[in-house]
């Protein structure tokens, strides 16, 4: 990049942006119908109204010419990221803005990504690997043949050993560029795939950069790379398992072959000539939170009904007061709008118990909340019967809902003390808050009524009923 100019000269050019600027990047998205005008035009509203800021404060974060460089890059990016996941139906709920973004983007994270040969802007949706493989496959480019991964499944292969997707976009600034040179050194032609692996991880770390190592982030440079007309990884073999790689372990890894994008595996002693791996740097972007805040009139309604059913269930909670719950809630309006999620969905939560520093609420209701029934457990079971069984009846799933409403599942040890105190699920079951450990197995919690006794055993997750559903806790700090 080029070490001459003005920073502020350089950030006008951004501010000052058109479509004119934009047209060499866009045209294949245009031409294929990946974005529309109006995109375009609200992109860069929101584009020009952040540089202006930018401009005022630029003094300020001190940022050198090359970052702002970067800066205007990263930006344009931004425009052709959100056209990529269009393209392929990629939802966009929830998609950090580019202010944002901006803001996390610190001299410290542009001056690292400045160590990448193309730096380029990914934007990982919280959507299955599953989903983003299969939108590849259905919506392809010109002579693009289908694909079929290898054990996609596989988390230890393809996510990191972790059982499941994150729940939240993950931004980062990789390497972009379509083919990464070898490395001479490592490279060589005697080393083994694993001491290669390990060799251009130890060569990245050693630059302060990050590397892909799972197959969503992998997927989505994939989707790009085909919107804008170069598939990555051409003629190289980015891996996306070094990090937890082991000497008996397969390679994980991605590339571009015969025209179509593969997910495959090679064995770590063997020797492939065209294994890189992809730098990359983490942006640390908070979550989108929309401020959920209930009408003075409809908080009212709301504290009545806590109240009234908090002296009906006193035996929930003995030792706590109404009056110091209700100036808890007042002075915690977000939860008030989490409980009323919980109330209208038919769960009826009451406290249920309190630690040093919070209230505990609980869904209360004898029977499972019926406004939250035939859901499976998580957003991976949920993919996996969707795609394999369009026709199933199947209103979502528990992990996901509960997180839009602010709240957290009931755990094993809460389902069984309310149980004790208050009859639940004779005529129902609930899904429960599940470890780690058993939901990688397929299974997760699940609560009902036998024989008088609380039954808290292990289900497949992909179970859905009309009878079923799942109980929420809500914690609100003390005043």
């Amino acid at each position: 990049m080029s070490s001459s100019g003005e920073p502020k000269q350089q950030l006008k050019s951004l501010a000052d942006i058109s479509h004119d600027d934009l047209e060499a990047v866009l045209k294949s998205l245009i031409e294929n119908g990946s974005v529309s005008a109006e995109v375009v035009n609200a992109q860069l509203d929101e584009i020009r109204t952040t540089t202006h800021d930018i401009l005022q404060d630029v003094s300020e974060i001190g940022l050198s010419v090359e970052q702002i460089e970067l800066l205007v890059t990263l930006a344009k990016q931004y425009i052709t990221m959100r056209a990529t996941l269009r393209r392929y139906e990629i939802s966009i709920e929830d998609m950090p803005t580019w202010k944002l973004i901006r803001k996390s983007l610190t001299p410290e994270v542009l001056g690292s990504a400045l160590k990448l040969q193309e730096p380029t802007l990914l934007l990982v949706s919280p959507t299955t690997r599953e989903s983003k493989f299969e939108a590849i496959n259905k919506h392809p480019v010109e002579s693009q043949k289908y694909a079929y991964p290898f054990k996609l499944e596989d988390n230890d292969l393809w996510n990191s050993g972790k059982y499941k997707t994150e729940n939240k976009w993950r931004v980062s600034i990789v390497e972009g560029v379509q083919d990464i040179q070898p490395d001479p050194e490592i490279n060589d032609g005697k080393k083994t795939n694993f001491q290669m692996a390990k060799e251009w991880l130890k060569k990245l770390e050693a630059q302060g950069l990050d590397t892909i190592n799972d197959a969503d982030a992998y997927l989505t440079l994939v989707m790009k790379g085909l919107a804008e007309g170069k598939p990555v990884d051409n003629g190289s073999f980015t891996i996306l398992n070094a990090k937890n790689l082991t000497e008996s372990s397969l390679v994980a890894g991605g590339d571009w072959s015969s025209a179509r994008g593969c997910l495959d595996t090679d064995y770590p002693a063997n020797v492939r000539s065209n294994l890189r791996l992809r730098g990359m740097v983490e942006v640390d972007v908070p979550q989108v939170t929309t401020e959920k805040i209930l009408n003075p009139e409809v908080a009212e309604t709301l504290l009545g009904t806590l109240k009234a059913r908090f002296k009906k269930n006193k035996n929930l909670h003995e030792k706590i007061r109404w009056a110091d719950v209700r100036i808890a809630l007042l002075s915690h309006p977000e939860k008030l709008w989490s409980l009323q999620q919980l109330e209208t969905t038919g769960g009826e939560p009451d406290v249920i118990g309190e630690e040093k520093d919070e209230y505990i609420f609980g869904d209360c209701s004898k029977e499972s909340p019926p406004g939250r029934i035939n859901v499976v457990y998580d957003r991976e079971a949920e993919d996996y019967l969707r795609k394999r069984y369009r026709k199933q009846k199947l209103n979502g799933n528990a992990v996901d809902m509960v997180a839009k409403y602010g709240a957290d599942l009931m755990d094993k040890d809460q389902y069984e003390y309310l149980y004790a105190r208050h009859i639940i699920d004779s005529h129902s079951w609930s899904w429960l808050k599940t470890p780690e450990d058993i939901r990688k197995n397929s299974f997760a919690f699940s609560g009902n009524c036998l024989d008088g006794f609380a039954d808290v055993k292990k289900v497949l997750v992909y179970n859905h009923t009309e009878k079923g559903a799942f109980r929420c806790v809500l914690r609100v700090p003390k005043t």
